[in-house]
């Protein structure tokens, strides 16, 4: 996962627009017990492509629930 992280940081460096980045790196920080820091990709998402409309936020969004929900 921390390999990960730091592609998808090398990858926002260059275009902090793409959404299915954030995504991704949203459920690495999951994947990290990070849930705050998921949460902020979530609230950048939104800004970037909204809500309803935009399938990464949902499905990062779904992600954090289920997170959540676990406990």
């Amino acid at each position: 996962v921390d390999e990960a992280l730091g592609y998808y940081s090398r990858a926002l460096a260059l275009n902090p627009n793409l959404t299915n980045t954030r995504q991704y790196l949203g459920e690495a920080y999951l994947q990290k017990n990070e849930v705050a820091k998921a949460k902020i990709e979530l609230a950048v998402i939104e800004r970037i492509c909204g809500s309803n409309a935009c399938q990464d936020y949902r499905d990062l969004a779904e992600v954090i629930a289920k997170y959540e929900a676990k406990g």
